[in-house]
């Protein structure tokens, strides 16, 4: 409830601000960081809203793009989780980020619906 309503609100901000104009996936860290400067936001709650902002402005019939985002997504679930998925045999790894994208990408549209 609480992540819910952080989200939405930091969501209308960034949007107020203009934030995700011309951002594409992957984002550059030295934009992140910017961003993260200019709007006082942690770190991972802001990569969150970039993820959100990314989604809602993406065309899933661009392959290419899409396929850019949910790199750029799985990359950060991987480098969160990397000595779990470490251990795990490469399929496997791969089924588990794919599922775990599949949940975000849900929970994202979710977010988006409430804005």
């Amino acid at each position: 409830m609480f992540d819910d309503l952080r989200d939405k609100n930091d969501m209308r901000y960034l949007v107020a601000q203009n934030v995700f104009a011309g951002l594409e996936a992957p984002v550059r860290r030295d934009t992140i960081d910017r961003i993260q400067e200019q709007h006082k936001m942690s770190r991972r709650q802001l990569i969150r809203c970039i993820e959100i902002g990314l989604l809602k402005s993406l065309d899933k019939t661009d392959k290419d793009k899409y396929r850019r985002y949910r790199l750029f997504v799985k990359r950060r679930l991987y480098s969160q989780n990397s000595d779990i998925l470490a251990s795990l045999p490469p399929h496997e790894r791969k089924e588990k980020l794919e599922e775990t994208y599949r949940n975000i990408e849900e929970d994202y549209h979710r977010i988006l619906n409430m804005l």
